[in-house]
């Protein structure tokens, strides 16, 4: 394990372990996930796994710690916006436009 690792403990100190592996891939506890977001996915695979939602995560590449994660189940709940350029939290129902038929449809 990297001396880094020791320098950056979460405070209750059970943060679970990721490793990011190029630029789409992150990997925790034989669970991998291939994502434009990969912490995200990860984070949604964990959950259904059944970890805990409030565990911690910790994002490393190599011996540099990249992300911390508060929460895998908070962060499970967000998306990339539709312009790419931050988050937003998940809606679980998209909604297609509202049809409506006055009655003179063909």
């Amino acid at each position: 394990m990297s001396p880094y690792r020791e320098t950056f403990p979460f405070r209750n100190g059970n943060a679970l372990h990721a490793d990011l592996i190029g630029g789409d891939m992150a990997t925790a506890l034989d669970i991998t996930a291939n994502s434009s977001s990969p912490v995200i996915s990860l984070c949604k695979k964990l959950i259904e796994a059944g970890f805990d939602p409030t565990s911690p995560l910790e994002c490393w590449r190599g011996d540099v710690l990249c992300v911390r994660i508060r929460s895998i189940g908070e962060t499970a709940e967000f998306e990339i916006n539709s312009h790419g350029s931050g988050f937003i939290r998940r809606r679980d129902r998209r909604r297609a436009g509202l049809l409506v038929d006055f009655g003179g449809g063909q």
